[in-house]
């Protein structure tokens, strides 16, 4: 056991999904002043957030989020890094943000329009709005329902999506591939051997589904799945982006100024 929790403090496991879509997501996400990020969830992306804007703002609704935060995220960024625990759409900030960030977040809303608008409006002019949701309606599998997903994107959809809430200069990518598909496959099959959620509401297993962290007995898994094992399989990942073969997409778009 001592062993185990040597493990746990020294490494760190990555989703290997999150390590195919953070990729391209630091790559596109300009540096600037501040950021909004909806929906953090185990709060790795925020972390690497920190290090490239002056000051931050998560906005996450499970209850628990606020331990996960205070433990993940060091004294010394919480300072300029907050957490507001509540509904987003329940939230306005008295300031613009330079870039506004919600991976994994539009499929879980029913109305996703409303909610995209919602975001691009506290975007200052100018500034980016970065999106991830899955792909492909046809990929659709229990692993959706059991997490929550209202929807699978496609391509158009998406982008005629952040056309309509007022963006412009929209890139959707599709990214990890060839991976991502080997990895989904791996999702599927874990839920296929999960309990069943049919008890469960389709909130609270939209509550779950981002902020479960892994169990310390396989915080080994840290030395296969981390930002650097998987720089090889990025390099090779990004000459299949502009293709519309994976089960998720990348999206950025500006502001209008």
């Amino acid at each position: 056991m001592a062993h185990t929790n040597r493990f746990s403090k020294v490494l760190t496991y990555f989703p290997p999904r999150y390590l195919l879509r953070r990729h391209v997501l630091l790559r596109e996400i300009k540096p600037a002043e501040s950021f909004l990020e909806i929906g953090p969830g185990a709060y790795q992306l925020s972390l690497a957030l920190a290090k490239r804007f002056k000051r931050g703002q998560l906005v996450e609704f499970h209850p628990e989020s606020k331990t996960l935060y205070e433990t993940k995220i060091p004294e010394g960024v919480r300072s300029r890094v907050s957490l507001y625990l509540g509904d987003f759409k329940e939230y306005l900030s008295a300031e613009p943000f330079d870039c506004a960030i919600a991976c994994e977040v539009l499929e879980h809303i029913e109305d996703d329009s409303a909610f995209l608008s919602q975001i691009v409006n506290q975007i200052r002019p100018g500034g980016q709005c970065v999106l991830s949701v899955p792909a492909h309606e046809r990929l659709w599998s229990k692993h959706d329902d059991m997490v929550g997903h209202l929807r699978r994107y496609g391509k158009s959809e998406l982008y005629q999506l952040m056309h309509a809430a007022g963006l412009e200069e929209i890139r959707v990518f599709s990214y990890g591939i060839p991976w991502i598909m080997a990895f989904r496959f791996g999702r599927i099959l874990i839920s296929s051997k999960r309990d069943s959620y049919s008890d469960i509401s389709l909130l609270e297993r939209t509550r779950r589904s981002g902020i479960k962290p892994i169990a310390s007995h396989w915080a080994w898994l840290g030395l296969v799945f981390n930002p650097i094992t998987f720089i090889p399989l990025n390099v090779i990942s990004r000459a299949f982006e502009e293709t519309d073969l994976s089960d998720g997409y990348v999206a950025v778009g500006r502001k209008p100024s």
